[in-house]
């Protein structure tokens, strides 16, 4: 279960003022995040990961991705959000957010490809491409960049 759906279901059980106060004390973001490119800005900054480094390890054209992070396109597709988060050096959470804010599905625990682009994500591989050469070798499509 991932931790949306532990919140949702904490949710669901909430019963009074105080246990509201309680749950939103605890669970307060102090960033809130509308769109994947403001959450992309965030987190490259929070790493310390420069902007030229995503768009090299992403693989994915330089102009499309200054248009996801000026804002102009703010609903990039499902491989593209993969892409830039493992550029970014996110982890395993951080992807599924940023898929979440993205309105795509997040990673799927069923689907072998999800599966091995989160050990990808595990053991810290940043350059899309060797994600994509570690996804060929076992028998999944590429990400779509």
């Amino acid at each position: 279960m991932n931790d949306f759906q532990l919140l949702a279901n904490e949710l669901s059980s909430l019963r009074n003022e105080e246990e509201g106060r309680r749950f939103i004390q605890e669970n307060h973001k102090e960033e809130q995040f509308q769109y994947f490119f403001q959450f992309l800005k965030y987190k490259s900054e929070e790493k310390g990961v420069p902007l030229a480094k995503i768009v090299a390890n992403s693989r994915i054209n330089r102009n499309y991705v200054y248009n996801i992070t000026s804002g102009i396109k703010k609903m990039p597709g499902r491989d593209k959000i993969i892409a830039l988060c493992i550029a970014a050096e996110m982890d395993f959470a951080e992807l599924n957010e940023a898929l979440m804010l993205g309105g795509k599905q997040t990673i799927n625990p069923h689907d072998p490809r999800d599966v091995w682009i989160v050990i990808c994500i595990n053991n810290k591989i940043s350059d899309v491409l060797k994600v994509n050469l570690f996804l060929e070798e076992k028998g999944c499509a590429p990400i779509n960049i």
